[in-house]
């Protein structure tokens, strides 16, 4: 299988049924799912297993060596982001994690920035686009008019103190969460 066989996700599906495919999408694909979180605001992201990480790298990025493009070697988290039509992420940064994202489903748009202020028209991306958010970069996942789906890879910059969801510095938020 490879990034070609992902269900394709429309805005007609609900998100427990995208939820549904996406697991048995990484079931058949042999990606354990240490972590979910069905019930953000947003939509919903899945974190695997970093043992998988060559895997996941290779269904979700291609032939690149991850440890090369981040220029280290700490440890890594793949996660998946599920976004709702309509919906965004916090505008935020982070103390302890640089992020590679590559775009599944090509209906996003992402902000990103040096400082607080965000774009008035974030640009949209296309499926396959690879993007790098160093430490501290803001940044913003918008859903446009179909779910969106990102893959990302977290990688930690303090092997002692490891990221984590509470290292996330929101800027600001439709939902009021600080």
């Amino acid at each position: 299988m490879s990034i070609n066989s992902l269900p394709e996700l429309t805005k007609a599906l609900k998100k427990e049924e995208i939820v549904k495919l996406l697991k048995t999408y990484f079931k058949e694909e042999n990606l354990k799912t240490v972590e979910e979180n069905v019930d953000k605001p947003w939509g919903a992201y899945f974190k695997f297993d970093e043992k998988d990480l060559e895997k996941f790298t290779h269904l979700f990025f291609g032939p690149i060596d991850v440890a090369k493009f981040f220029n280290q070697k700490l440890k890594y988290d793949p996660k998946i982001l599920l976004v709702e039509p309509g919906k965004k992420l916090s505008w935020q940064y982070h103390h302890r994690r640089s992020e590679l994202w590559t775009v599944l489903q090509a209906d996003v748009a992402i902000d990103l920035a040096k400082n607080d202020k965000q774009s008035k028209q974030a640009p949209k991306y296309q499926k396959g686009d690879i993007i790098k958010i160093p430490v501290l970069q803001r940044h913003r996942l918008i859903g446009l008019n179909n779910w969106g789906l990102v893959a990302e890879i977290w990688l930690h910059s303090n092997k002692d103190k490891p990221s984590d969801e509470n290292d996330i510095v929101r800027v600001d938020d439709d939902f009021g969460r600080k």
